[in-house]
């Protein structure tokens, strides 16, 4: 097992994992690890598996064979309740409920797992002023939002529970260059605060190394190089990691 700045325990372990679905392989026999308290992008074209893979570590796609590892504990699928509220996941769409305001999106998770009012509260009110959301748009209804304030608030309710790990499937790309320079800064500090291992999907590379620790690329449903962001860009491990590279930065 790697070895990482918070120890030898990884967030997350997947060995010798293979996917299908119904007769389509989708990983077979995937190696990959997540580090604790490092943000990781996973790059690659439409169709390599990415999205697969979060939804692996999500608990919401079982493997055919291989094993989990959350934290040095084995997973079976389905995941327990307390594997999955350690979990955070926000997605491109966002997902907002649309009959509960942004205070009530955001709060939801938390209401479910029994939180005090007060803490309910507290912590709504940081995320939002970390995300940079002033108190009277929690009042708003989704329709009711801008596409970036939007994107915040899927954010703030992806991390109201503290989950020790962060999965993003293109949570940034719903939204304009100019707001998603803010939307960046603004992850990033919080980020700081409150350090946990996130694994970010995305297909814009130039993300990818401007909010990254490290970055795997994905060909084909086979981790092609994982390292450190320097490493990946300086020094590519084939000819289409190099063309990904040259084609998006």
């Amino acid at each position: 097992m790697n070895t990482t700045k918070h120890g030898n325990e990884l967030a997350v372990e997947l060995s010798q994992v293979s996917v299908k679905y119904q007769q389509l392989e989708v990983f077979n026999q995937l190696d990959f690890t997540l580090p604790q308290q490092q943000i990781t992008a996973v790059v690659g074209e439409s169709g390599c598996g990415k999205s697969t893979l979060l939804k692996l570590i999500n608990g919401l796609v079982p493997p055919i064979s291989g094993s989990i590892r959350l934290h040095g504990h084995p997973q079976t699928h389905p995941f327990n309740t307390t594997a999955r509220r350690g979990i955070g996941y926000a997605v491109q769409q966002i997902g907002l409920f649309p009959h509960l305001s942004a205070y009530e999106n955001i709060a939801l998770l938390a209401k479910l797992d029994d939180w005090q009012q007060q803490a309910i509260e507290q912590r709504v009110s940081y995320l939002a002023e970390c995300m940079g959301l002033p108190s009277t748009l929690l009042q708003r209804y989704p329709h009711q939002l801008s596409g970036g304030q939007a994107q915040r608030v899927g954010l703030c309710r992806s991390l109201m529970v503290k989950p020790r790990i962060l999965l993003l499937d293109e949570a940034f790309s719903a939204v304009d260059p100019i707001t998603r320079k803010e939307v960046h800064e603004r992850f990033l500090q919080l980020h700081q605060e409150e350090p946990r291992a996130v694994l970010l999907v995305t297909h814009d590379m130039r993300e990818a190394v401007k909010i990254a620790d490290n970055i795997a690329v994905m060909h084909e449903g086979e981790i092609v190089q994982h390292g450190a962001v320097d490493t990946v860009m300086d020094q590519p491990a084939n000819d289409y990691i190099a063309r990904l590279i040259k084609d998006h930065i």
